[in-house]
Parts: C-alpha cells; sequence; structure tokens
C-alpha cells in the first residue's frame, strides 16, 4: 500500500464530529491555513451552486446581525410604551390628590380611565364584589379575583359575565382585565373591570405589572381600611 493511500486511510478515520470539535477548540485555525479557504466549499441553503465558508459566515453574521436589530427595536417599543404608562400614572395620581369631589370620585376615575387607555368599558363596584359575581361561583373567574384576589386576564370570558360587568358596552369588548380592589389586608374590597374591542389588549399570558400598580394606586383612594 502506498504512502498516500495510508495518508487517505487515515483520514477517512476522522468524523464530522471531531473535525467539528477541533474547530470549535482551534477557531484560529483557518487564519493560520488561509490557503484552505478557497477549497472549503459548502452547499447553498437553497441548493443552488456552493458557496464558500467566509461567504457562508459573512450571512450568518448579517442574520444574527438582523436579529440583534429587530430585538434592540422591540426593546425600544416597550421602553417607549412603559415611560407613556408611568406619565399616565402620575397624571392618574396627581387627579385624584386635587379631587375636590369625593361622591363623583368613582365615576370620574371610570371615565378617565376609559379615555386614557381607549377602553370599550370601564367599570367599578365598590360594594360586594363577591356578590356582583355570585353566579360565576362555579368558574375561575371568581376563584381568582374574588378568592385569591389577584388579576384575571382573558379574551374569552363569557358573554354573561361581560353583560354583568360592562351593562350596555359589554358588546364592544373582547378583551377584559378583571382587577381586584384590595384593602390594607390584602383582600378584594371592591372591583375594577378594564374592557378593550382588541383580543390581545388582555391576554392570560401578558403581565400585569402595570395594572397592579393600577389596582394599588386607586385602592388607596377608594378602599376604606
Amino acid at each position: 500500500m502506498s504512502q498516500d493511500q495510508n495518508s487517505a486511510e487515515k483520514i477517512t478515520k476522522v468524523t464530522g464530529e471531531q473535525v467539528a470539535e477541533f474547530l470549535r477548540v482551534n477557531p484560529e485555525f483557518f487564519e493560520n491555513n488561509l490557503d484552505l479557504l478557497s477549497e472549503i466549499q459548502i452547499p447553498h441553503i437553497s441548493g443552488e451552486g456552493t458557496t464558500s465558508l467566509i461567504e457562508r459566515q459573512v450571512k450568518v453574521l448579517r442574520d444574527q446581525n438582523e436579529v440583534l436589530k429587530d430585538q434592540l427595536k422591540t426593546f425600544a417599543v416597550l421602553a417607549v410604551e412603559n415611560e407613556d404608562l408611568w406619565v399616565r400614572f402620575k397624571d392618574l395620581a396627581i387627579m385624584l390628590l386635587n379631587h375636590a369631589d369625593q361622591h363623583a370620585l368613582k365615576s370620574d376615575i371610570e371615565v378617565w380611565l376609559k379615555k386614557q387607555f381607549n377602553l370599550s368599558g370601564v367599570m367599578i363596584n365598590l360594594t360586594e364584589p363577591a356578590k356582583l359575581l355570585e353566579k360565576f361561583k362555579a368558574e375561575p373567574v371568581y376563584h381568582i379575583v374574588i378568592e385569591k384576589a389577584e388579576i384575571h386576564c382573558n379574551s374569552s370570558f363569557s358573554t354573561a359575565l361581560l353583560k354583568v360587568l360592562f351593562d350596555q358596552d359589554a358588546a364592544k369588548v373582547n378583551s377584559c382585565a378583571l382587577i381586584p380592589l384590595k384593602n390594607t389586608s390584602g383582600g378584594c374590597r371592591a372591583l375594577m373591570a378594564l374592557g378593550s374591542e382588541n383580543t390581545e389588549r388582555f391576554t392570560s399570558a401578558q403581565s400585569t405589572s402595570y395594572l397592579d400598580c393600577l389596582s394599588e394606586l386607586i385602592s388607596k383612594v377608594l378602599v376604606p381600611d
């Protein structure tokens, strides 16, 4: 057997995994062996022709760059939305502090929320929220909002429940946030419902951090200790 045949046989015994692991451990390999770049070819994704390794690397880096750009855009949008939310909360706090007519406070908050957050319906119930939802005791919404005093968002509330919450505005509500207003002991003392035409506005998967803040702020002025 010739020397070339022996060398070829040894090469064929090296697995692809071993080559890949070697290149991971020695990322500078091609920098020290630039002549190989002109010989190595990788099948193109579309199957049409081949592309050099360096071209493929450039494409991968460009794709990664686009992903990072999209992530930065998302972060920028979220930052703007969060800033807008906190500005509105500040305005709400100022309105609550300066409100002179305590008897009209509940209805004024409902009007303010509906306008500022572009909602289809807003309801604040200050008397016996458990009684308001009594007929829905068999549903998870009662356990979550009334018994556990936790926020519950959904786009699949029953028509009957929406009618109880929003009355004549119920037909315009496609997603809803049910928000317990708590006393100092953390119990559900009152109830606030926010409704939107947008089915994606209030969903079970969303974060409720800003709704928690809204609940705490309004509870301070409407719910007795």
